[in-house]
């Protein structure tokens, strides 16, 4: 799973979000590794870049034992509903730098790992959400009316939230978008028998000066920043 924000907004923004789309439906069915989609994503928000935007973003893996891994790049921390009751926030291991700004050293998306039980609920969500005002400029307190998402469906418990946000704000207040996907972890996790085997890449060599991290999962002659020239040929 992926969430993130685009710095501004237009054609250009729309671009870097298909760019960083891409390729996450490309690496993430076959990457051995959650960095490994996260390397993608940073080489194609090079590649492509529009304007030297930025992205923010949280990635996310749930395995079928409850265990979740998420990596952050300077996105708003999830949001967790245990089942038992109360919140808590999936706040990463580390501040992590958002995507495209990178390149500005070297550093490591925060992390955070737990164990989900059956039940639990979680929240991804941009910042559009809890940065929403009133007219007096509150911000939406979202960690006192995180329980509306409690309600027995997921889709329920989105919409609840979402007409609360509207009831918080005002038409004359200052809006900005956002995006929420709300998970829960059913419990049933698969036989070994039906779980799908995914190839993995196989790291070789150094990263290119842009990346984040130095191991790197794309060949040598396709590097966008390697010593070869990107397109070959060209």
């Amino acid at each position: 799973m992926v969430i993130g924000d685009v710095q501004g907004k237009g054609l250009g923004a729309v671009r870097t979000a298909a760019s960083i789309l891409a390729a996450v439906r490309e690496s993430a069915p076959v990457a051995a590794r959650l960095e490994t989609v996260g390397l993608r994503m940073s080489c194609a928000l090079t590649r492509h870049n529009v304007g030297d935007r930025f992205v923010t973003a949280v990635l996310a893996e749930l395995s079928d034992d409850g265990t979740i891994s998420l990596l952050n790049y300077g996105h708003p921390a999830p949001l967790v509903l245990p089942a038992p009751g109360g919140i808590t926030w999936a706040e990463p291991d580390r501040p992590g730098m958002p995507l495209g700004l990178d390149v500005l050293g070297h550093c490591r998306p925060g992390r955070h790992d737990r164990t989900l039980i059956t039940g639990d609920r979680v929240l991804f969500h941009t910042d559009g959400l809890d940065e929403a005002r009133d007219p007096a400029g509150h911000f939406y307190p979202l960690s006192t009316r995180a329980g509306l998402l409690r309600d027995d469906t997921l889709a329920t418990g989105l919409e609840l939230l979402r007409k609360d946000v509207q009831r918080h704000t005002t038409a004359t207040s200052p809006v900005d978008d956002s995006a929420l996907l709300l998970l829960e972890y059913a419990g049933h996790p698969r036989p070994l028998t039906q779980r799908q085997q995914h190839p993995a890449y196989s790291a070789s060599g150094p990263g290119c000066e842009k990346c984040a991290v130095t191991s790197c999962p794309i060949p040598t002659e396709l590097r966008p920043h390697g010593p070869h020239v990107w397109p070959p040929g060209q």
